[in-house]
């Protein structure tokens, strides 16, 4: 448990610098609050034994918790309702009161609440904004490189079909030119001839692929 000591003059004075005591929302019966209490300095007992920790909270809202007195100190375990507000609490003071309702309180001193994490609207998905920037980056590039390899295979297999039919158009009119020029020996040239051209062609189209 968390023992903040602050120190309380019974005596109210317009201008003096509160005190402040700093806790976070939510951190119930984990923080207490141990004041020394004093009148113009001087050590002070409260005449009433009962007591509590009177706050005020930004919002409006307030909350009384259970003190408890010793000599010439108060101290009080903050319960769930006096750290269920954020910000700088208006009032927080403590009292002492009998049952004939006579009371006397100390000065103020600034409670501070800090805020939590809400876990009522469920938590978030964990998210990396460096992993999800690099991550599109990514799927850009892959779809871009994607595409450029796509056109070029495209651009292959064409220029391949192109080959195949002009070596098959070259060797027809190759044939038939050989067929009209008489003799045999010319007709076997011709076609040896055609035939280094077709390998040539074909190893021409193996390459775009």
């Amino acid at each position: 448990m968390i023992n903040h000591q602050i120190a309380l003059d019974m005596r109210k004075r317009p201008g003096t610098v509160p005190q402040r005591v700093t806790v976070r929302r939510g951190e119930t019966q984990t923080q207490k609050i141990t004041a020394s209490l004093s009148t113009d300095g001087a050590a002070y007992t409260p005449a009433y034994q009962s007591a509590r920790l009177c706050v005020l909270h930004a919002d409006g809202t307030w909350a009384r918790c259970a003190a408890t007195v010793g000599t010439a100190s108060v101290s009080a375990t903050l319960a769930p309702e006096a750290v269920n507000g954020v910000g700088k609490c208006r009032l927080a003071y403590f009292e002492f009161y009998n049952a004939n309702g006579a009371s006397e309180t100390t000065e103020d001193f600034a409670l501070v609440i800090l805020g939590n994490v809400d876990g009522t609207t469920g938590p978030a998905v964990s998210y990396d904004q460096e992993l999800d920037e690099l991550y599109r980056k990514w799927s850009t590039e892959l779809s871009r490189l994607g595409q450029s390899a796509y056109d070029a295979a495209s651009a292959a297999s064409g220029a391949a079909s192109r080959a195949n039919a002009a070596a098959n158009a070259a060797l027809q009119i190759a044939n038939a030119a050989a067929q009209g020029a008489g003799g045999e020996s010319d007709i076997a040239e011709l076609r040896r001839q055609n035939g280094q051209l077709a390998t040539m062609l074909a190893d021409a189209t193996g390459k775009f692929i």
